[in-house]
């Protein structure tokens, strides 16, 4: 186990040897962590995602390719490109794909609909249409 801490020397997190071989290895499940259906399939290009999922397995799944960023979940993409917590109802688009949240755990996105769009004539791939962060009625 290390401390982590940032350039002024204060605590930023703790590092487990857990998490150093996830990185190397990827997720590890184990006694102590609770199963997560991280996807389910709707339909064609019709999905519900797990706010937890990871962008690796959502583009192994799905296709969509989503670049690095601050943000390794699809839950923590969708709040970086909304650029706050979201509301049941938040949506955004990228590269022919909306990622609508579906429901919220408190300040967490819990689940999100992931549906490729039919009409991609309309979106952009390098510059994604972001809507409105609250839910409509």
């Amino acid at each position: 186990m290390a401390l982590v801490v940032d350039e002024h020397g204060s605590p930023a997190g703790i590092v487990t040897l857990e998490d150093l071989v996830e990185e190397v290895v990827g997720e590890i499940r184990d006694a102590h962590d609770t199963p997560i259906d991280e996807l389910h399939r709707l339909g064609d290009n019709r999905f519900v995602a797990s706010g937890l999922l990871r962008l690796d397995r959502l583009t192994d799944a799905t296709g969509c390719e989503i670049d690095d960023g601050d943000y390794t979940t699809v839950g923590g993409f969708v709040m970086h490109r909304l650029g706050s917590v979201p509301k049941p109802g938040a949506s955004i688009e990228h590269q022919g794909w909306l990622f609508r949240v579906r429901r919220m755990s408190g300040p967490r996105v819990e689940t999100i609909d992931v549906i490729r769009s039919t009409n991609t004539s309309t979106t952009n791939a390098t510059e994604p249409t972001e809507k409105a962060n609250q839910a409509s009625p």
